[in-house]
């Protein structure tokens, strides 16, 4: 028995590990509030990660419930991953707003276990199973959207892009069909196209999306979504999604762009993928619009410190020239003197007066 003790001691410290950390991994936590509590999800994450624990905490409900909905009513919400200890507690999902709706699946436990789905709201009821617990948390990763892969097996798709359009696997976010095969064919004769992924699950080594322009091919599996988009060197790309007879994953959810050459100057950088190296041009502002504009900006500047200059030196001058004395005038200079002030007139008594037409004195 004790291996079996030592193995429950070290899930309990993983799961503990696991609380500790969650919020760097991006997973939200859920309140146990009464009657439930409602999360609104983002239609544009595709994959939300939630977690409830009791951690920390004296209080252990003996039941919580949730709904998660979306904003938009044909959007699907699929429960990617269940984890919980069947030990402690059990979760049931409901295709609808409380427990009074269609049951999805009831009462389960299960480590990493997937399966419920349901459109637009998605109602989560937990119930304490072990009264000793002092312990409660589990997670569920919530996936979001919809089908638009409008794709038959083994027929293809040609579409003139002129604007943006979402791309899915097939059932998406439900797990795609195995043994499938989806081509699409997109032209923009306007330009380039640009390809963004936000999702990406497909099985390692088996199933595939390929993109190719004719130059190049990007080949994507597993999880990792690349870090820029693939663009592709001209105006035609074709996509073909491919699964193999055996395990279904969730797929993937791209967004096809129209991308235009709004270049004068193109610059071209290096884009690593998976397997291929991809140029990519991005936009750039010509070497003489540059010139010019700095040339004008230097003139304004200078234009602007003559001015500057021009006025100080006027107001200089005029300061200057209030402040000389008048050289006949004594007395209090013109800054201090009162408004009644009167110039003083001194009188001198003038004995000789030399007349040089007369030559005589007076």
């Amino acid at each position: 028995m004790k291996p079996l003790v030592d193995m429950y001691l070290m899930k309990r410290i993983v799961n503990i590990f696991i609380f500790f950390i969650t919020p760097s991994a991006g997973l939200t936590t859920l309140s146990c509030i009464t009657p439930y509590e409602i999360i609104d999800l983002d239609i544009d994450a595709v994959s939300n990660s939630f977690q409830y624990t009791t951690i920390g905490t004296s209080n252990i409900s003996p039941s919580c419930a949730w709904l998660f909905q979306s904003s938009d009513p044909t959007m699907t919400i699929f429960v990617s991953n269940v984890n919980i200890d069947c030990t402690i507690a059990r979760v049931a999902f409901f295709d609808g707003p409380s427990a009074n709706a269609s049951s999805i699946e009831g009462a389960v436990c299960c480590p990493n276990c997937t399966g419920a789905a349901a459109v637009n709201q998605l109602y989560v009821n937990y119930t304490k199973e072990a009264t000793s617990a002092t312990v409660i948390d589990f997670q569920i990763t919530v996936l979001i959207g919809k089908d638009e892969s409008r794709c038959s097996n083994g027929f293809g798709n040609y579409v003139q892009l002129t604007n943006d359009v979402t791309l899915t696997s097939p059932n998406f976010p439900s797990l795609y069909p195995i043994n499938f095969v989806c081509y699409y064919s997109y032209t923009h004769f306007g330009g380039r196209i640009k390809v963004t992924f936000s999702y990406l699950d497909l099985e390692v080594d088996y199933d595939y999306v390929e993109i190719n322009d004719g130059n190049s091919t990007l080949k994507l599996q597993g999880t990792t979504i690349p870090q820029k988009p693939f663009l592709s060197e001209g105006q035609k790309i074709t996509l073909m999604f491919y699964s193999d007879t055996s395990i279904q994953m969730h797929g993937f959810k791209a967004l096809i762009s129209p991308f235009y050459n709004i270049i004068t100057e193109p610059t071209t950088s290096l884009v690593q993928s998976s397997d291929k190296t991809i140029k990519e041009q991005s936009p750039s502002i010509s070497s003489a619009f540059i010139v010019a504009n700095a040339f004008a900006a230097g003139a304004f500047c200078f234009s602007f410190f003559i001015v500057l200059f021009v006025i100080f030196k006027m107001k200089r001058h005029s300061s200057e020239n209030r402040n000389v004395p008048n050289a006949c005038y004594e007395g209090p200079s013109s800054a201090t003197k009162p408004d009644d002030y009167e110039i003083p007139v001194t009188r001198h008594h003038v004995e000789n007066v030399y007349d040089e037409n007369s030559a005589r004195r007076y």
